[in-house]
């Protein structure tokens, strides 16, 4: 009997995982895409922090790290200010980046000195923090890849990898098999779905090269996170998914820049 419900965790965690990562990447790829209106330039930055939110919600869960919701806090706000800092200054909001991780730092310091229960495993905390911290700034990559351009063609492509890698990641087979097929996955996805679409502002061979780097991107941080019993607890599988998709921004954004310029 305990074996069996030790699966249908197992189960459930990768199905929460895959709905994490679905959302996350139609959050930041799609988003901007129906973007309309006057004020749709500010709707892939409030869906982006929303998939920060989402990440910040379950960190601790997730890293195992008794310390409350403050953690998840200070990582939701690094986003948000990366978010803003992008949606303000343009494509060449990204060099402003560090110097909010910088910042994004000293906040994770001033919330480890307000604590007031001794301060249990504060190294661990303090990795947690900054690491989650660096985790949401690379994602905006995924807002600097169209920001000023309009071309969310790159993101879409993008997004597709996600969506592959993270749908191959789910199935229960061993790393050594889904590991290179999310990476094949996404980039004959994003391929076929920019070669279909004529209308999707990217070309064929960039939707490749950045489906497959998106898809790899993902993968490889859900081989770093996904574990179990981890994972069995729901706010830590949805970040887990959220964080995935997150962590291909920069990869996107290198590859946007590489193929399209």
């Amino acid at each position: 009997m305990p074996e069996r419900s030790w699966h249908d965790a197992s189960v459930l965690a990768r199905l929460l995982v895959l709905l994490g990562a679905l959302v996350a990447a139609t959050a930041v790829a799609v988003v901007p895409l129906v973007s309309r209106g006057p004020y749709g330039h500010w709707w892939a930055p409030v869906a982006f922090v929303l998939v920060v939110a989402a990440v910040g919600y379950g960190w601790t869960r997730l890293l195992q790290v008794p310390v409350g919701w403050g953690v998840g806090w200070v990582v939701t706000a690094t986003g948000a200010v990366g978010a803003l800092v992008v949606a303000v200054g343009g494509p060449e909001a990204l060099v402003w980046i560090p110097t909010t991780f910088a910042l994004g730092i000293i906040a994770a310091f001033v919330h480890q000195m307000g604590r007031r229960d001794g301060r249990p495993r504060l190294v661990e905390s303090v990795s947690a923090t900054v690491t989650g911290q660096a985790l949401v700034l690379l994602g905006t990559g995924w807002l600097v890849a169209d920001a000023g351009t309009g071309n969310v063609g790159p993101a879409v492509a993008g997004g597709l990898g996600c969506v592959a890698a993270a749908l191959t990641m789910t199935l229960p087979w061993p790393r050594a098999l889904t590991l290179p097929l999310s990476v094949l996955s996404g980039t004959l996805l994003a391929g076929a779905v920019a070669s279909a679409v004529a209308s999707l502002p990217v070309g064929v061979p960039e939707a490749l090269v950045i489906g497959g780097v998106a898809g790899a991107s993902t993968a490889g941080l859900h081989v770093l996170l996904y574990r179990q019993p981890t994972t069995s607890h729901r706010r830590a599988a949805v970040s887990a998914g959220a964080a995935c998709v997150l962590a291909a921004g920069l990869a996107v954004h290198v590859g946007a820049r590489l193929t399209v310029g």
